[in-house]
């Protein structure tokens, strides 16, 4: 059983951060060291100060982010919504030539072990990541970002039609953030359409679309404060922020992943064996000729 719960978020309060198209910054694995530092630059209020840790600028990045944090609240820089909320989302972005628009909502999910089969995960994480992560959870005690998760709606899509009776309303965030997806965000405070959207979810598996490392973060968060305390069920320590999006939203694609391995020629041959043994290889003439032909396409 999937369990959701609403919550307070934490957000921007614009009088004092100023533009907030100016303060939101990608997830953090897709962030360079340059356009970190371009980040930083672009506002003194950036997100990027708080959520990337592993490339950080200063020498304990965690422990700042952490200060930077209570320095914000402190100063009214970030503030609490009053009441726990869902908060529906909207992002329209380009792709190829057509204007794509993708609907969600953001809530809180227990965590809960792979081996439960509620939360259902499809790639192999990296240790020094999901450390990174974890590191960031346990100093700040923060969640930054969301989780992209995927759900299978009702048959009456119970979900989908409440997602688009929500959006037609005055969004309460509606930015266009240069080199990013224009975003709007509605706060739901109503309790019987947040208990609605809860209920629906019980006998619900989620699925992990982007955010293995941070989910993971979560459960070695969990257990490591498990290993030193009783936790209550209610608090909010078992529960992560996500994004959920149907698999039957018009704006959710589905890409290709492809990779690049650069070998020696006869690495190249003795790959090549062992793979048509069982599969069929295709070779792929790419229109960008490269000087180095060591590489299985």
């Amino acid at each position: 059983m999937a369990e959701l719960r609403p919550f307070k978020g934490i957000r921007y309060n614009q009088k004092i951060s100023g533009d907030l198209a100016l303060n939101v910054c990608p997830p953090f694995d897709s962030i360079s060291p340059g356009l970190q530092k371009e980040l930083y630059k672009i506002s003194n209020f950036n997100t990027v100060r708080l959520e990337l840790g592993l490339r950080g600028l200063d020498e304990d990045p965690y422990f700042s982010a952490a200060e930077t944090q209570k320095k914000w609240i402190e100063q009214g820089v970030l503030i609490q919504d009053d009441s726990p909320s869902i908060y529906v989302t909207e992002e329209e972005f380009l792709y190829g030539d057509e204007i794509i628009i993708r609907q969600g909502v953001i809530c809180a999910l227990k965590v809960e072990d792979y081996s439960k089969r509620v939360v259902i995960p499809h790639e192999k994480t990296r240790d020094k990541w999901v450390e990174d992560r974890f590191r960031l959870m346990e100093v700040a005690k923060s969640n930054y970002s969301p989780l992209l998760c995927l759900y299978e709606d009702d048959s009456r899509e119970t979900i989908a039609n409440l997602v688009k009776s929500i959006s037609g309303k005055k969004p309460y965030i509606d930015i266009s953030p240069e080199g990013l997806q224009k975003i709007k965000v509605w706060r739901v405070t109503d309790q019987g359409t947040i208990s609605l959207i809860c209920k629906n979810f019980f006998n619900s598996k989620i699925y992990i679309a982007d955010g293995h490392h941070r989910y993971e973060a979560g459960l070695r968060h969990l257990s490591n404060i498990r290993s030193k305390r009783e936790i209550n069920y209610d608090e909010s320590i078992n529960y992560r922020m996500i994004q959920l999006i149907s698999m039957n939203e018009p704006g959710l694609i589905t890409r290709s992943y492809h990779r690049y391995i650069k070998l020696e020629s006869i690495e190249i041959e003795n790959i090549s064996k062992k793979i048509n043994s069982n599969q069929n290889i295709n070779k792929y003439n790419s229109p960008y000729e490269s000087s180095n032909k060591s590489f299985i396409p």
